[in-house]
């Protein structure tokens, strides 16, 4: 492989690590309140 297919798939790798991570801490770390009940839910 060349060193522009080497860097290219490098660069690649590393954006894709970084953003499965940056995913997991928004996921891990959003705050873990209950949701709000709904009082008047009337289904059909």
């Amino acid at each position: 492989m060349t060193t522009l297919g080497w860097i290219f798939m490098s660069v690649s790798l590393t954006f894709v690590w970084v953003l499965c991570l940056w995913c997991f801490k928004r996921v891990l770390s959003a705050p873990s309140e209950p949701p709000k009940q709904v009082e008047d839910f009337h289904s059909a």
